[in-house]
């Protein structure tokens, strides 16, 4: 039997990454590599989708509130949608759909819960008409609701999680976050609903009035998509459902209030609300461009990946990124595009003809023929710095503003 893939989002919530090893143990992925994969950069530049910018609020205007909510794999909605239907926040939220949607034709807004889409519709409705789209509608409700967002008769959309997936409109050009989540992979599939092209659409806006885009990254081809910690450790934990009564320790559920056994009453969390729109800064989901640094030692090692294979490793060390490292896969370990790129890094690195075969004649001969590189070519929008490029001599093509560079191919997993 053969298996193909296809995916827009190869990563889920609690799991990591759907191929290769970079996955909560002991499961394992069906899928040991990418076979083809193509960005957003390459389909936004050949016209097949459009460039996206946009106003998030600042990092910390969530945090405290999201700290109260409960966190089950992604935030627990009940609770989020509580805080959300607040009036305050409503409030707030319509606000900045007023500021910064106006010269939008069609606006759509993800909410937590239907509760959380119906009273922010209501309230929108009170400048101008707004539908809401969600799974208690009927299906004659469902249809007439769009039909009145797609004609033009209600520029503005309230939904939660309906649209946020497989929905097809092109002619979308606003998305408004109302709803946090830990997903990268509802992020991202909520952001491809305003990236279609359509007649007359030159871009599309995100207003993300929450913390996911400082989560999650404005690089859309290189997503921050962690294993949760605890995951991680292995803890997805009793207590995120349970916990323990103060006064005689029997084990309640999270949502009590008061304790079944002995009438003990938790206080009622203080919940600190945002009194008006939150700080919002312009972004461009665009990567950021490569930078320039001089490291000023290099040390070599050998490295034991987490499936017990073994590569080589070479560690910068630089002012900027205290530590920057490159690897080295050789044939005793590792063979095809790993090795061959492995060979050609050896060669920027002043390594000598022929590219060792082994990870022990990697450690004998990396220390008398490597030289400390001039400079570093940097990609810095991933979770980890990553060098791309590595400058033996002065002429680099690249200015420390950062220009364009040949940069070498994606890396290989290991």
């Amino acid at each position: 039997m053969r298996i193909l893939g296809c995916t827009a989002t190869p990563y889920r919530l609690g799991h990591g990454m759907i191929y290769g090893s970079a996955c909560v143990a002991p499961e394992k992925n069906l899928f040991d590599d990418i076979s083809h994969r193509i960005t957003y950069q390459h389909l936004r530049d050949g016209g097949y989708l459009v460039p996206l910018h946009g106003k998030v609020a600042h990092a910390d205007s969530l945090t405290r509130d999201l700290s109260m909510v409960t966190v089950s794999g992604d935030y627990v909605l009940n609770q989020l949608g509580e805080i959300m239907c607040r009036e305050v926040h409503l409030t707030t939220g319509r606000e900045a759909i007023q500021k910064y949607c106006k010269e939008f034709k069609r606006v759509c807004v993800f909410c937590c819960t239907i509760d959380h889409a119906e009273k922010l519709k209501k309230l929108i409705n009170e400048d101008e008409p707004c539908v809401t789209v969600h799974s208690q509608l009927t299906q004659i409700e469902r249809v007439a609701a769009l039909d009145t967002w797609k004609s033009g008769d209600a520029r503005i959309c309230t939904s939660v999680n309906i649209l946020a997936e497989g929905f097809d409109y092109p002619a979308l050009d606003c998305l408004v976050f109302a709803r946090p989540t830990l997903s990268a992979r509802l992020f991202v599939q909520a952001i491809g609903r305003v990236l279609r092209t359509s007649p007359g659409k030159e871009s599309g806006f995100l207003l993300d009035l929450t913390d996911n885009t400082a989560r999650f990254g404005t690089d859309i081809d290189k997503i921050k998509a962690d294993i949760p910690k605890r995951v991680i450790e292995g803890k997805e934990k009793k207590d995120a459902i349970w916990k323990f009564c103060p006064q005689c320790a029997s084990e309640c559920h999270q949502a009590l209030r008061k304790c079944d056994t002995c009438g003990y009453e938790w206080p009622a969390p203080e919940i600190v609300e945002a009194a008006f729109v939150p700080e919002m800064k312009d972004v461009s989901f665009e990567p950021d461009p490569p930078v320039v640094v001089r490291p000023d030692e290099i040390y070599m090692s050998i490295h034991t990946s987490k499936n017990g294979k073994k590569l080589g490793k070479c560690a910068f060390i630089c002012n900027r990124f205290r530590f920057l490292s490159v690897w080295f896969c050789m044939e005793d370990y590792y063979n095809g595009y790993a090795v061959t790129a492995g060979a050609k890094r050896w060669k920027e690195m002043g390594g000598f003809d022929p590219y060792p075969t082994s990870c022990e004649e990697f450690e004998r001969r990396a220390e008398n023929e490597f030289v400390v590189p001039m400079e570093l070519i940097v990609d810095i929008n991933g979770n980890y710095p990553e060098v791309k490029n590595i400058i033996q001599h002065e002429d680099t093509g690249i200015g420390l503003e950062g220009e364009d560079v040949p940069l070498f191919e994606d890396d290989c997993s290991f």
